[in-house]
C-alpha cells in the first residue's frame, strides 16, 4: 500500500504537464522604522515607470521534479499599489500621476517635490524535492527598486535603490498545483521588505525633510526668502 501511495505520488510530479497561475497579492510596508514621529509634511507627486506594472513570466521550475509544468505570472498592479499604500504612511500627502511632473506644473500645484520608482529587477523562481510522502516547493522571489526623490525645482534629493529576497516552502499539492501558492508567498513576502526598507529610507532622509521644511516656510513667509 504504502509502495503504490509513493508511486502515485512520484508519477503526478514527474508527467502530466499542466499550467498554475500565480496569484499576486497588495503588500504594504507592515512596520516602519523612524527616528521622527511625524510624517513628511506637504505634497509629493508620486510617479511608477511603466516597468512596475503588467510584469509576465512564464516560470518553470529549476528542478528536475514538477519539471513538467509552468507557473504564469502577471504582476498587473499589486507592486505599485504596495508603493502607493506605503508612502502614504510616509508622506502626509501624496498623489500618484502618470508623468513626470514639470518645474512649472509642481510651482502651480504648490508641491514640493516627487518621488520615482522604477523596477530594476524581480526574479521569481521555484524548485521542487521529493519527499517520501510528499513533493516540496520551494519558491524564491529577488526584487530590486530604483528610487529617486526629487524637489520642486528639480533637484535630486534621494537616489538609491532598495529591495528584497525572500524564500518560502510548501507541499507541492496535487500535480505540483501547491506550488503556485508557495510562489505566490515568496512575492508577497519579498514585495513586503522591500517596501518596509523603501519605507524607512525615505522616512529618515534629512535631505527631504530640510527641503521640505524650507519650502514651506517660504510659502508660508515669503520674507524667509528675501533674509
Amino acid at each position: 500500500m504504502r509502495i503504490t501511495s509513493l508511486f502515485i505520488v512520484m508519477l503526478s510530479l514527474f508527467v502530466s504537464a499542466c499550467s498554475y497561475k500565480v496569484p499576486t497579492e497588495v503588500s504594504p510596508a507592515t512596520n516602519i522604522y523612524s527616528t521622527y514621529e511625524d510624517k513628511i509634511p506637504g505634497k509629493f507627486y508620486l510617479v511608477s515607470d511603466s516597468g512596475m506594472k503588467n510584469i509576465h513570466r512564464d516560470i518553470k521550475p529549476s528542478s528536475y521534479v514538477c519539471s513538467a509544468h509552468s507557473y504564469p505570472l502577471t504582476v498587473d498592479s499589486s507592486v505599485s499599489q504596495s508603493v502607493r499604500a506605503t508612502l502614504q504612511n510616509v508622506f502626509e500627502n501624496i498623489e500618484e500621476i502618470d508623468h513626470m511632473p514639470t518645474v512649472e506644473m509642481m510651482g502651480k500645484d504648490g508641491a514640493q517635490g516627487v518621488v520615482f520608482v522604477k523596477m530594476k529587477r524581480f526574479e521569481p523562481s521555484i524548485r521542487f524535492a521529493m519527499g517520501f510522502w510528499s513533493g516540496t516547493g520551494i519558491g524564491t522571489c529577488d526584487m530590486v527598486i530604483e528610487v529617486v526623490v526629487k524637489d520642486k525645482n528639480n533637484q535630486t534629493l534621494v537616489n538609491t535603490t532598495v529591495g528584497g529576497n525572500r524564500t518560502t516552502e510548501g507541499d507541492s499539492g496535487a500535480g505540483c498545483g501547491g506550488g503556485a501558492e508557495v510562489l505566490s508567498r515568496a512575492i508577497y513576502e519579498t514585495t513586503r521588505d522591500t517596501m518596509e526598507r523603501l519605507a524607512e529610507r525615505v522616512a529618515n532622509s534629512t535631505k527631504v525633510r530640510e527641503a521640505v521644511s524650507s519650502d514651506i516656510a517660504m510659502q508660508t513667509n515669503p520674507s524667509v526668502a528675501a533674509d
